[in-house]
């Protein structure tokens, strides 16, 4: 036989294992998504499992059951390693490790423009979209009631998914706002204009400039939107 000959049959021995391999494969893969998915109670509309390495047999194509268990105590998410025992007329045929890519996805709002810091976002600048979420560490937001009171802590590109670090309450008072100052002076009371020279919450303490005195002094910001300096 020539030389071609053999190389070509060499070619077309290789070609027919790998379609097997590939088989054998493809086989594995879907009875073990389902079983993982099983495991953990996985809604599969919004959880995607992936084999992403599997060491069993190639070669086992016939089996009665498959009994997979996950080798990690971290909940459902990302990378994550199990044990597959394979049983065959109630005896084990094979064991080994395989390991999956859990992708958790969900209905979130995500912006279709671009967001400056401090601005309000108004229902008309976001959209619910289903994305992927397995890499979000921040709790994603869902709804757009969720964005009432706030506003955004940074710049937010086109088309990022909204989640709660990006956002934050609107300060009761913002930097530059003209506020009035209470002074209570033995039993005492007396009011002045002044500037906000940064943003605060109701309780919490920011400084002020008295545009009389033009002094800077320490208030703590009251509910009804004023602030009070120490008592004196």
């Amino acid at each position: 036989m020539s030389k071609g000959k053999w190389i070509c049959l060499g070619l077309m021995g290789f070609l027919a294992f790998s379609v097997s391999l590939a088989a054998t494969e493809n086989h594995f893969n879907k009875p073990l998504s389902e079983k993982v998915s099983e495991i953990f109670d996985l809604d599969t509309a919004y959880v995607k499992v992936e084999i992403i390495k599997c060491n069993l047999s190639q070669f086992i194509t016939e089996y009665d059951s498959l009994h997979v268990t996950s080798l990690s105590d971290s909940e459902p998410n990302g990378l994550m390693p199990f044990l597959v025992i394979i049983f065959k007329d109630n005896k084990e045929i094979e064991k080994g490790q395989i390991r999956v890519r859990i992708r958790r996805y969900a209905d979130v709002l995500v912006t279709n423009d671009r967001i400056k810091q401090h601005d309000i976002i108004s229902p008309d600048k976001v959209n619910i979209e289903k994305m992927e979420i397995t890499v979000l560490f921040e709790k994603p937001l869902t709804s757009v009631a969720e964005l009432a009171g706030m506003w955004s802590k940074r710049n937010i590109a086109k088309g990022q998914i909204l989640s709660t670090g990006l956002l934050e309450e609107i300060p009761a008072i913002t930097s530059g706002q003209g506020v009035s100052i209470l002074y209570k002076i033995s039993g005492l009371e007396a009011t002045a204009a002044g500037v906000a020279l940064e943003n605060g919450y109701p309780s919490k303490t920011i400084k002020i400039r008295n545009n009389q005195s033009g002094k800077i002094i320490n208030c703590t910001i009251m509910e009804d939107g004023t602030v009070q300096a120490p008592v004196l």
